[in-house]
Formats: C-alpha cells, structure tokens, sequence
C-alpha cells in the first residue's frame, strides 16, 4: 500500500486509480451543487414577486440533484446534464438580477415622485400654517381691541378700579402720558431702558382709584388663551411701572381660558386673571 506524505503521493494514486479520482471529482462537484440553492436563495430574496418562481425552481433542483446523486456514481454522463441545469440556473440567476435591476430604476422613479409630492406636501402644510397663523393673528388682533373697549368695566368688575382712564392701549396710539412718565424715570436712574421699552409694549395701562379712594395704575396682558409668559409679563411690567411711579401698579391677565397650573402661577405672583370670553357680546 502506498503511503500518502505528500500531496504528489496523493496526484499519483488519483492518477493510478481512476476510480478513486473519479470518487473524488464526485465529492467535490456534489459539495458546489449543495451550495447552489443557498446562492439561488440570496439572489432573488429581495425580490417579492419572483420569490415563488424562484423558491419553486430550486426545490425541483434540489429534487433533481436528489435523483441524480445515485446516477452520478455511475455515469459521467450524467454530471454533463447536471451541469446543463447549472447553466439553466445561472442564466435563471442572471435573468433575475436583469429584472431586479429594472424593478430597482422602477423603485428609483417612484421615490423620486414620492420626494416630490412630499415636497409639495410640506410646501401647503407650511401654507396652510402661515394662513392658520394669520387667522390666529386676526382672531387675538380682534380680541385685544375688543378687551380695549371693555378695559374700564373689566378692571371695576375684577379689581374694583372705577372710573379709570385709559392711558395706553393699541387704540390711543397718541397718548404720551406713559412714555413721559417712564422716561422720566429713566432719566432719573429710576428704571433702565429696557424697562422702559417692556411697559411701553404692555398691551393695557389704566389709571383708576378703589373704593377706598386709593390710587393705583392698573397694567393689563390680553391674550384668548393666558399662558405663563402673558403672566410673567404683567408681573415684571408692572412692577417696573410701580418703580417709575412710585405709585401701586396693580397686574392683571385678560384672556377666555386659562389653565389650572397658570391660575395658580397668577396667584403666587398677585396677578389678577379676568376671564372674558371671546365670544361674549360687546
């Protein structure tokens, strides 16, 4: 028996034996047909609407393969048809690949329209927002002149101020009462600039006298829905009025709804909150 060292040793006893060489050939060839469904598989996975065909082509491979594994021992003859199918499969393979392709441009078109509509999507979602924002606009624009109109009764019903005068408003655009008295002030050191600028940008200043007969400015935020910052501006304005003034300056938060939490802020920094519905009659 010939001893294997080397792998000439191995050449020459595959050339000495056919039938060992052919034994061998076999093992090898049944080992890269094994793996052809697995490849088969990977090639056309992706694509849905030929996944069947696919799928039922390699299982009558498979059952061919299968049938032939016996023959193959044989005849050499049958590796030829055998390597015929693999040419099938192969060109099989390529066809889907070529169709692939074709539906990957389709893909490619139809995300490109998609892009497209979803750009002309957001082009009227960004319309319809600033036509929603102009309305909101109109709507608290409105509002405010109405709560204008109101001030006097307002600030009696809620804080007992009567008779007050109007002093600032977007009504009275001409009335320099308030300006005068915090430049005043700021000339004086009293307040800064900045202060100046923020009670000039109050929506409302009144001047009125309570029941008692105590006098007090009285600086209004107006807004439909009263949130934190509405509240927050009337406490730091007035305050800021008070200092120019040196006389009270009472805040207060005009609007048609406001929130538990807000309520609450409102209380804890003595902000007044008149809840006058948008809707109300003049």
């Amino acid at each position: 028996m010939t001893t294997v060292n080397t792998f000439d040793d191995l050449l020459d006893i595959l050339d000495r034996n056919p039938d060992y060489r052919e034994a061998l050939r076999q093992r090898v060839l049944d080992e890269e047909f094994a793996r052809l469904p697995e490849r088969i598989d990977r090639a056309v996975k992706s694509v849905d609407d030929l996944a069947q065909t696919v799928a039922d082509f390699v299982r009558r491979t498979d059952d061919t393969l299968a049938k032939h594994d016996a023959r193959l021992e044989l005849a050499e003859g049958q590796i030829a048809t055998l390597n015929a199918a693999t040419n099938r499969v192969l060109e099989t393979v390529a066809d889907i690949q070529t169709r692939l392709a074709n539906v990957e441009a389709k893909v490619d078109v139809m995300e490109g329209r998609m892009g497209s509509m979803e750009g002309r999507m957001e082009s009227m979602e960004g319309r319809m927002g600033s036509m929603q924002g102009q309305l909101n606009n109109l709507t608290g624009t409105d509002y405010e002149r109405r709560m204008v109109r109101r001030s006097r009764n307002i600030v009696q019903r809620y804080l007992g101020i009567r008779q007050a005068q109007l002093l600032q408003a977007i009504s009275i655009p001409d009335n320099t009462s308030i300006p005068n008295l915090l430049y005043d002030a700021m000339g004086s050191g009293v307040i800064s600039q900045e202060q100046v600028n923020d009670v000039d940008d109050a929506d409302l200043v009144l001047f009125g006298s309570s029941a008692d007969g105590s006098e007090s400015y009285v600086l209004a935020e107006v807004s439909i829905t009263i949130d934190d910052s509405d509240i927050d501006r009337a406490h730091r304005r007035a305050a800021a009025l008070n200092t120019a003034s040196g006389v009270p300056a009472r805040a207060v938060v005009i609007g048609a709804q406001i929130s538990d939490v807000n309520r609450e802020r409102a209380d804890s920094l003595n902000v007044a909150v008149a809840i006058v519905s948008h809707q109300a009659q003049e």
